[in-house]
């Protein structure tokens, strides 16, 4: 069986956008991309799975830099910023391109989840008073995990914590909110039996660097009370997440 080359099967997507735009590298060869990646990775220090990512990260970045998706946004009346101390909440579409996402320590230009979730509730909150629906995801706690790196995945879960009770927070006293928290998926068939923070391997803990069929927690909270929430098994399908959002957003 032939190996996906997963490298120019992402441009092929992005050349469907703008194929003058998104111009063909030199080389796809599978071997001279991973043994480049795999130097970088050794002189560098950091996982191979890690540098894959970021040299994936990289490319699209530089390849939106070049591109007119900045002002393809402008033009439909989005205000568009990279820095996050520039975003204006009163604006009436927002978008916000930034280099990484941290994962504890917010600067004046690149934030947490945390901080970006807070300002994605203020904005709709002002901008939508009569309701919404907002998504909020953690992506690098499965990178993390695919990494098998158990301490930075921690911090990001810990920071997606903080996003949740920030939103918490914010909400608490609208009768109408409804807040729902869980995963798609597990990744790492995660093993914890009572370990210090400084008995902790990655190694131990995170036994596979991939997705399994391990069953994911949901956490609900309602602020409408007249929901009879305990009429919800403890096990439900994963679309069933889409059921009772489309419920809740129903007339």
């Amino acid at each position: 069986v032939r190996k996906i080359d997963t490298r120019r099967k992402l441009y092929k997507i992005l050349s469907q956008y703008n194929s003058q735009e998104f111009n063909t590298f030199k080389t796809y060869k599978v071997a001279e991309i991973s043994a480049w990646i795999k130097n970088r990775a050794k002189q560098s220090g950091i996982s191979y799975q890690q540098c894959l990512q970021l040299f994936f990260q990289e490319e699209f970045l530089r390849k939106l830099s070049m591109s007119k998706y900045k002002d393809n946004f402008i033009s439909e009346s989005y205000s568009y910023y990279d820095k996050f101390e520039n975003i204006d909440i009163n604006q009436e579409k927002i978008i916000g391109v930034f280099d990484e996402e941290k994962d504890e320590t917010t600067s004046k230009t690149i934030p947490t989840l945390d901080k970006l979730t807070k300002l994605a509730v203020d904005f709709m909150e002002n901008n939508f008073p009569n309701g919404y629906f907002l998504v909020v995801e953690c992506g690098h706690i499965d990178k993390m995990s695919h990494n098998v790196n158990i301490l930075d995945m921690v911090q990001y879960l810990e920071n997606f914590d903080k996003a949740i009770a920030g939103t918490y927070e914010s909400l608490k006293d609208d009768p109408t909110c409804a807040i729902i928290v869980t995963s798609n998926h597990e990744t790492g068939r995660l093993v914890y039996n009572g370990e210090t923070k400084e008995q902790i391997n990655s190694m131990d803990l995170i036994t596979y660097d991939g997705h399994t069929l391990v069953d994911v927690p949901y956490y609900m909270y309602f602020g409408n009370k007249e929901l009879e929430i305990d009429k919800i098994s403890n096990i439900i399908d994963n679309t069933d997440i889409y059921k009772i959002c489309k419920a809740l957003l129903s007339d």
